[in-house]
């Protein structure tokens, strides 16, 4: 009876060690898995920040082209609502000039057929470039639009200068 009593006890003793070293484990794999999720936006971030390093030494260094380009365009969700968007448009040229480079840049949104989806208001920014201009806005979709693509145009003295389609392709923005 007392070796019965004995071995009783140290089963318990055992199934609590047990029971502890499972949750240890949850935990453990749990904390692994949050750990390389950090990692890889981490590591997507790195490659994000060494493009636009790329970028702004070809600019600063000059082996960059030398002509008017829409160099970047980003596009992401707003965090607390569906239909909204924010997006940033990085726009350069490499020649030296005197006076900076004025006009306008609009935004137009294409469904799949390449036909204007309609907006409540016209997106549009004002232009005045020397080498580098950063523009950031958001884009407010109805429910019924569905974008495929998203035209970036340049106007300078009302004439088109330069029109670039982007795919509609918002990247989701993560908080660590």
């Amino acid at each position: 009876m007392k070796e019965h009593q004995v071995l009783q006890q140290q089963y318990e003793l055992a199934s609590k060690k047990l029971v502890a070293l499972e949750q240890s484990f949850i935990i453990q794999h749990e904390t692994n898995k949050q750990l390389a999720l950090q990692i890889s936006e981490l590591h997507n971030e790195i490659v994000g920040l060494n493009r636009e390093l790329n970028f702004y030494q070809n600019i600063t260094q000059g082996t960059g082209s030398s002509e008017l380009q829409i160099r970047d365009f980003y596009l992401s969700p707003a965090p607390l609502d569906n239909a909204l968007f924010n997006y940033r448009i990085v726009i350069t040229q490499g020649k030296k000039i005197s006076n900076a480079i004025t006009g306008t840049v609009s935004l137009m949104l294409k469904d799949k057929d390449s036909k204007t989806i309609k907006h409540d208001r016209v997106l549009q920014h004002k232009l005045k470039l020397r080498q580098v201009q950063v523009l950031d806005g958001q884009i407010k979709l109805t429910d019924s639009a569905k974008p495929n693509k998203i035209t970036v145009t340049l106007k300078r003295n009302k004439k088109k200068s330069l029109s670039k389609d982007f795919n509609w392709l918002p990247k989701p923005v993560h908080s660590l």
